[in-house]
């Protein structure tokens, strides 16, 4: 049943009048209980003050009722004829009170005596009605409240009910107990004290309303067969999902049910029907047998489910009735959850595709997207839950839905709809309308976040936009399981592949295997080492700091694997890993690595990756082993190419580096499996990571406010306290390492301080004991890099490579979706015919043996399919295609320039970099010193001086070459000697030509254009152009000799203008352009992969159109260095 509060409403007009007719009642309610409590109870009264209303109200019904409400759900307590159903509960109980005996054993089959009971506790306050129904019917000497939410008792005093109660003890000289806030774990000893001061032995119990700790301490006196010697147990048995009932389950009269009778029509025409669509259905619900609800049916033939244990209903004596208001709440209140396509800039911004996804978003900010109801038609729903069903078939008779996506985590549920809807009706009716329907039926949540995503990958992800979600029932136990879904629902097309993270991934594993780098491949033995030697995991997380001594007194007898920004930490504490996990296609994982500043360090560490790890990452370690990660283009590539190699495939290695650790170690076989410094949440959130890493500075201090970047406030259960606070990257994060141990069989060891993980056992570190030895652990590390990796014939995969991966083929692809994307929109059809037909464009290339289409371009068709899905909401048809125009606008501009870099440089590798400057700072002095380069110049002392700074430079003057830094302004200079290397600064482009007539080998040209002289230097991070000049000229003397022009980039465009710059330089010449962070590089030929890279660690992309983008500085966001 659903308790939405919206169910319970009238029109606004009309509730708002019903809300201020009722204000002065309950007000004055709410005052006379008050004092009461404040006059008879005082602590209780102190305990309101304090108290409030906390997440709970009151609020008026449309019968005109008082109830409570729950402000975050929004859902209700009682729900629909509150009154008469208080009133059925309470004579329910009497007919059948249970009666609890205290210090004296009852047989099973002893008579219970209900009339000569010494008291009466009640479990929940709810609003009180029940409590006075109770003593006046029972006459208790006492009565003792159990009641664990105080916002129940502060709801209860708008009732009116305490005057009354008070009143009517005082008249029957009855004594009141008010255990506020208690949960009723101390039941026997607050007994044994009333039994004590007055011989109580007999009380009658009552339950009003189902928590886990009520519902267990019932379970507990049940069977104790209600006799009660001893404290209840402390802790709590968890309640699965399938035994779940709301606080307030329906009052159903019993009499009205009755068992199914031997043959049903219904359920034989349904499994017909589930025979010929779904056999597999068919076959499990053929005989099935429910576990814990049954269905029963009315005179009408009606179903309802009954709970087996607590003999609850799922819904009340009108199920039918019931079901269609669920309906009309849908479809009057549809939910379709916002789908989060932006890219909100920072490193990834350069990608071509990221920068159409924020032009996009620009157009959708001038428009009001949503309907605000549903039509005839609804092109896709999710329908959590099916309960008895009855909803389903109102949605289906009413509407033409052509996808439905239905998920019922409840056999019995789902076993109970075969007897209730023509299932018969709705199969056929999809089936007819070529519809699809999905059905997910006993999935406990384990799998439904990645079980929807595949099937909305394999219908499209753009039909996300237009997805409506359809809640049938409400359970507190699976909301968690809709809300991880609904999450990640809506960053898969946001956060989803695209065009630059395939085509980089695919150039990396070209480069791994040319280069004989070696791949995990699924093995038929292993030894026995890998049961005996434990494996650290070595995250980054606050519990580091203080796992240091252990990590040193075990590291030789362990295998040791650092993730991501641990590294550094480890640097600093002389503990060399074994390997480091790192797992970013991007080269941003470069800039982190070369911070350490420490080259013979990391030349004694081995890396493993997946198969996109850059190159120059893998370059500044000792050895790289590589793995495929489920789904990426490179894995469908490399498995397809090489299809005699059974590879391991990790399928849970996101989001973060730690993910990919633990899901690496447990497919290569690792039964030990040590957790240090993976929290996955905080105790201090000024403690956050490691303070040995760069998440500090060197005293300590945060580098930046990680609280206020972060929403840091979810709290989540901890592994060594009650709770610890989370970020919801880290909440996915835990949520995936659990997904991965579920399936494993290793010993897994939490020793941090923060979130508890399922899956692992939680270890103080103090009780860590390690019994393997250097020679095991030796001989481990030589399995596992010798037999577990293996190379693959890189001459074979050349040659296959060439013949199926053509980029011709995918050149033209992406001109058949540019010529398919000029078209004249000129109605809404036209649209849905054009985001059909450019998905069917990559499949049947697929379908032709040219799968580098689908490769590369899959992930940015399936967003702008998805910006085109959502463009459609939009009600007024002339914006709606006015938008659509923009959008296909951007899209066609986006695969021009694809087109054109793919074209001159298929394979080129990435360039992002995300610490630019400190990055530049840890390399370029190596450059200078091995190179023995100084420095000097004739005109900028200060600028040289500050850059020199800022960079950290070594530069010595008895070094073998001198730069020197100078204006040209046409004028020749004297000779200078044979070592003397220049680097020109020209501010007018009239001399660029004679200043590149003029240059010798290793010279280097600077232009500085017109648009550096609008910055504004402020907040830049440099004092003045001066100091940017020498710092970009200080880089530029790095760059390859076939360099022939550098250009700085405008650091800060604050004023927003539109930048230009001649391609040609105001030269005859004509350049190849590409960029790095801060500078634009101009070469007469194509670079070679080796001369994008340059001695201060900047690597350079190749430009297809120079635009204003490129002559900008792209500022790097804080979100984007916190993601490691």
């Amino acid at each position: 049943m659903r308790k939405a509060i919206q169910l319970f409403l009238t029109e606004n007009e009309t509730q708002e009048k019903r809300e201020q007719s009722f204000s002065s009642l309950i007000n004055k309610n709410f005052n006379q209980s008050l004092k009461c409590f404040q006059r008879i109870v005082p602590s209780i009264y102190s305990l309101i003050k304090q108290s409030g209303n906390g997440h709970h109200s009151v609020y008026i019904n449309r019968e005109s009722e008082l109830d409570i409400v729950e402000y975050e759900s929004g859902n209700v307590f009682y729900g629909t004829n509150r009154t008469n159903a208080i009133s059925a509960h309470v004579e329910r109980f009497l007919h059948s009170p249970h009666v609890l005996q205290l210090g004296k054993t009852r047989s099973k089959d002893e008579a219970i005596d209900t009339q000569n009971l010494d008291g009466l506790v009640v479990f929940g306050i709810g609003l009180g009605l029940h409590i006075y129904e109770l003593i006046i019917k029972l006459k208790p000497k006492h009565l003792v409240v159990y009641e664990s939410n105080p916002d129940f008792l502060g709801c209860s005093l708008y009732s009116g009910f305490w005057p009354k109660i008070f009143d009517y003890a005082q008249e029957q000289n009855i004594s009141l107990y008010f255990q506020i806030p208690n949960n009723g774990k101390s039941l026997y000893s607050d007994l044994s004290e009333l039994k004590q001061a007055f011989a109580l032995e007999r009380f009658a119990v009552y339950f009003h309303y189902h928590n886990s700790v009520f519902d267990d301490i019932f379970d507990e006196l049940v069977s104790n067969n209600w006799f009660l010697s001893t404290d209840l147990r402390e802790t709590v048995e968890k309640k699965g999902f399938e035994n779940y009932l709301p606080k307030w389950a329906p009052v159903v009269d019993t009499k009205n049910w009755q068992k199914l009778p031997d043959t049903h029509q219904l359920f034989e025409s349904n499994i017909k029907a589930f025979e010929k669509y779904f056999p597999e259905i068919a076959s499990e619900f053929k005989n099935y047998r429910t576990k814990h609800w049954q269905v029963v049916v009315n005179r009408n033939q009606q179903a309802n489910l009954k709970n087996i244990k607590w003999r609850e209903f799922l819904l009340g004596d009108d199920p039918v009735g019931e079901s269609e208001e669920i309906y009309k709440l849908f479809r009057d209140n549809p939910s379709k959850d916002e789908l989060i396509l932006g890219y909100a800039g920072g490193k990834l911004s350069p990608y071509y595709h990221h920068q159409t996804v924020m032009k996009v978003q620009k157009e959708f900010r001038n428009y009001k997207s949503e309907s605000a109801s549903i039509g005839q038609k609804i092109k896709s729903v999710l329908m959590f839950g099916l309960g008895i069903g009855y909803q389903l078939e109102f949605l289906m008779k009413s509407h033409d839905v052509e996808k439905l996506f239905l998920y019922e985590p409840n056999r019995d549920f789902f076993y109970g709809s075969l007897f209730a809807i023509d299932w018969h009706k709705i199969l056929e009716q999809i089936d007819k309308s070529g519809g699809r329907i999905y059905l997910n039926i006993g999935d406990d949540g384990s799998n439904l976040v990645q079980d929807f995503l595949t099937q909305f990958h394999n219908v499209g992800t753009y039909h996300l936009a237009n997805t409506y979600l359809f809640k049938s029932y409400d359970n507190d136990i699976l909301e968690p399981t809709l809300s991880n879904l609904r999450e990640d629902l809506k960053l898969i097309v946001g956060l989803g592949d695209n065009f630059e993270n395939s085509r980089y991934i695919i150039s990396h594993s070209k480069w791994a295997v040319e280069n004989r780098v070696k791949f995990l491949l699924e093995r038929k033995k292993s030894p026995r080492e890998l049961e005996d030697v434990p494996v650290f995991i070595v995250g980054n997380g606050p519990s580091l700091d203080s796992l240091f001594p252990l990590l040193k007194a075990e590291r030789e007898n362990v295998i040791v694997v650092s993730c991501g920004t641990a590294l550094q930490a480890l640097h600093k504490h002389n503990i060399v890993p074994d390997y480091h996990a790192d797992i970013e296609v991007n080269r941003s994982t470069f800039d982190w690595t070369a911070r350490i500043k420490d080259r013979e360090f990391l030349k004694r560490i081995k890396l493993i990756s997946g198969n996109g790890v850059h190159p120059d990452t893998a370059s500044l370690y000792k050895d790289v082993f590589l793995s495929l990660k489920n789904g990426e283009a490179a894995t469908l590539m490399l498995t397809s190419l090489m299809s005699e190699l059974n590879f391991s495939t990790l399928r849970n290695s996101y989001p973060t580096v730690s993910n990919f650790a633990i899901d690496f170690v447990v497919e290569a076989g690792f039964k030990q499996i040590y957790l240090l410094g993976v929290d996955m949440g905080f105790v201090d959130l000024k403690h956050h990571h490691s303070k040995h890493s760069g998440y500090y500075t060197s005293s300590g201090n945060e580098l930046y406010d990680y609280q206020k970047e972060n929403n840091t406030s979810i709290v989540v259960e901890g592994n060594l306290r009650p709770y610890v606070k989370t970020k919801y990257e880290f909440k996915m994060s835990k949520a995936v390492i659990e997904r991965t141990l579920s399936s494993s069989d290793a010993e897994v060891y939490n020793l941090n301080d923060g979130a508890k993980i399922k899956g692992t056992i939680p270890l103080d570190p103090k009780n860590v004991l390690i019994t393997s030895t250097p020679d095991s652990r030796r001989k481990l590390t030589n399995w596992l890099e010798n037999e577990a990796f293996q190379t693959l014939d890189s001459e074979r995969f050349k040659k296959r490579f060439e013949e199926r991966i053509k980029n011709t083929d995918l050149l033209e692809g992406i001109d058949k979706l540019r010529v398919r994307a000029d078209v004249e929109v000129d109605t809404r059809e036209v649209v849905e015919k054009l985001i059909l037909e450019q998905r069917k464009i990559l499949f049947d290339y697929y379908r032709e043996g040219k799968p580098v289409v689908l490769y590369y371009l899959n992930g940015s068709v399936n967003y702008i399919n998805t910006a085109l899905s959502k463009a459609l909401n939009i009600m007024d048809d002339e914006e709606c295609l006015e938008l659509v125009d923009e959008i296909l606008s951007h899209w066609q501009e986006f695969l021009v320039t694809i087109s054109q870099s793919m074209n001159v440089v298929p394979y080129e590798l990435d360039f992002i970099t995300s610490f630019p400057k400190e990055r530049q700072k840890a390399v370029t002095n190596d450059y200078y010193l091995d190179n023995g380069i100084y420095v000097s110049t004739e005109n900028y002392e200060l600028g040289l001086g500050q850059a020199v700074n800022s960079l950290a430079l070594d530069i010595r003057e008895n070094n073998k070459t001198e730069v020197v830094i100078t204006k040209f302004d046409g004028q020749k200079r004297a000779t200078r000697m044979s070592d003397t290397k220049i680097c020109y600064l020209i501010f007018e482009e009239k001399y660029i030509e004679q200043a590149l007539q003029e240059r010798c080998v290793g010279d280097t040209i600077v232009y500085i254009p017109e648009y550096l002289k609008m910055c504004d230097w402020k907040d830049t991070g440099f004092e003045s152009i001066e100091h940017y000049i020498c710092y970009i000229s200080l880089l530029a003397m790095t760059c390859h000799r076939e360099i022939e022009v550098v250009v700085p980039k405008l650091p800060s465009n604050s004023a927003e203008q539109a930048l230009s710059l001649n391609p040609s330089l105001g030269t005859s010449r004509s350049f190849h352009v590409y960029e790095a962070y801060h500078f634009l590089v101009f070469s007469k030929a194509l670079l070679g992969e080796s001369e994008k890279s340059t001695g201060s660690g900047d690597r350079f992309r190749y430009v297809p159109f120079l635009k204003s983008a490129n002559l900008e500085v792209t500022q790097i966001l804080v979100r984007d260095h916190k993601r490691k």
